[in-house]
């Protein structure tokens, strides 16, 4: 089963509601995604006692190797909510792609992330996001040829 999809804003997105078990010889994790595509579980309508944060990166911010909540995004979440005294809840949104780069980060944000509704918004980067940034993430799809071969098998460059 293919896990990318062809998106017209960014190219390629993953596909949604995936549901499978990535192993290799260093770990087996379950990696899912929501209806969104994401790596995290469904988003609830934002309200007035909600504070949320929108994490973009690449497979750092993913979890590629680790499961949902041994994400970055998750502990942030699990540690902002530990007191349980603050008036407000805080989300915090995995939107990592493996393989992205900052310009795909600042496409998602504009074409899906705002329409979350995020106060904050957490970029995380590799240096070398920068170096992916002069191929353009239009080219680095168009090698990986996302449209045409999306394969079924787990690896960060799908």
């Amino acid at each position: 089963r293919p896990i990318n999809r062809k998106d017209d804003n960014l190219v390629f997105a993953y596909m949604p509601n995936l549901d499978f078990t990535a192993e290799t010889p260093e770990y087996t994790i379950r990696v899912t995604t929501n209806s969104l595509g994401l790596r995290d579980y469904e988003i609830p309508e934002k309200t007035p006692k909600t504070y949320r944060f929108l994490a973009l990166g690449d497979s750092f911010t993913f979890g590629y190797g680790v499961n949902l909540e041994q994400t970055y995004s998750k502990l942030l979440e699990k540690d902002l909510n530990r007191n349980t005294n603050l008036p407000k809840k805080y989300e915090v949104i995995n939107a990592g792609v493996s393989g992205a780069g900052t310009d795909y980060e600042l496409a998602y944000l504009k074409y899906y992330g705002l329409k979350l509704k995020p106060d904050h918004i957490l970029v995380f980067f590799f240096h070398k996001d920068f170096d992916a940034n002069m191929i353009g993430f239009r080219n680095r799809s168009e090698e990986r040829r996302v449209g045409k071969e999306c394969r079924s098998r787990w690896s960060p460059y799908h």
